[in-house]
């Protein structure tokens, strides 16, 4: 879907000036033009959750991605804030 995301390390929280707690995958770059970029994701967005599932590690991210279901549902948290998204594959 046009989406790269990566681990988030202490240092990529500190940078991002995340709480300790926070857990979840960095976007690190999403392609224009992707589904992702239509349903509104954005480099530095946190993913918290796909499909109401944590995600900290990216085998599990990319296995929910490449599961069967047509939409993915994302809770991220974009400077501060949670949001939903939905993406269409």
């Amino acid at each position: 879907p046009g989406l790269y995301v990566a681990a988030l390390t202490d240092d990529l929280r500190k940078q991002l000036e995340l709480s300790s707690g926070t857990q979840g995958l960095l976007v690190a770059n999403v392609q224009q033009g992707s589904a992702a970029d239509v349903a509104g994701l954005r480099s530095g967005d946190v993913i918290e959750q796909v499909n109401g599932k944590q995600v900290q590690e990216l085998g599990a991210f990319y296995s929910y991605l490449n599961g069967r279901n047509k939409e993915v549902n994302f809770r991220i948290l974009r400077q501060g804030v949670e949001l939903s998204i939905g993406l269409v594959r």
